[in-house]
């Protein structure tokens, strides 16, 4: 069934995504596309409401928002990896923070590092010898695994810098909604956002 508000919400959605996918095109380093791709949205309308969702791969909410580090490594061992820090997390006015979610934060666990063995192997990162040492600026022997590792402690300790690449769009475009509907949908989104964000983990 199509009513004035849903026709609205539908376009909203559209504009949001549309220029999210392109946020990431041209901000991130060298994408997958997965994330892009994985990007959508839809109304649900039933007797008493008409609710706009979006979707989208978990991590998206992290790359948005960002995430704060825990400003040291997950174990002993990898102390050395995440000498001279610097906290990239950051408090932003991402629409992923809501009244009882206000930060995201590494506390226990270092990202999987078969989560960004492809990111690694895409973008053929490896170690260099640094300039003004023997064979500065050549490659170091290391593997993907063992580079792996290193990114990973890096990213528990200073975090993830917010991108915004969907707050931008979406606080664009919500401000550009008749004040009613504007205001109709302010009242869902923390609520379709804690159900997401539980039914995620």
């Amino acid at each position: 069934m199509r009513t004035p508000l849903s026709d609205a919400l539908r376009l909203f959605g559209a504009k949001v995504i549309r220029d999210a996918r392109n946020n990431i095109r041209k901000d991130f380093r060298n994408p997958s596309g997965d994330l892009a791709s994985s990007m959508t949205s839809g109304v649900n309308i039933t007797k008493d409401n008409t609710t706009l969702i979006f979707w989208m791969n978990e991590y998206g909410i992290f790359k948005d928002a960002g995430v704060f580090g825990a400003m040291k490594s997950s174990t002993k061992k990898m102390e050395w990896a995440v000498k001279g820090i610097q906290q990239k997390g950051k408090n932003t006015n991402s629409v992923f923070y809501t009244d009882t979610i206000k930060r995201f934060t590494y506390k226990s666990k270092a990202p999987n590092i078969q989560s960004l063995m492809p990111y690694i192997q895409r973008n053929n990162i490896r170690f260099r010898t640094p300039k003004g040492q023997k064979g500065g600026g050549q490659y170091r022997k290391g593997s993907y695994q063992t580079i792996a590792y290193w990114m990973a402690q890096r990213i528990y300790a200073q975090g993830l810098a917010p991108s915004l690449f969907f707050t931008r769009p979406f606080l664009k475009y919500f401000t550009a909604l008749p004040e009613d509907l504007a205001l109709n949908y302010a009242s869902q989104i923390e609520e379709i956002l804690k159900e997401k964000l539980e039914n995620n983990g």
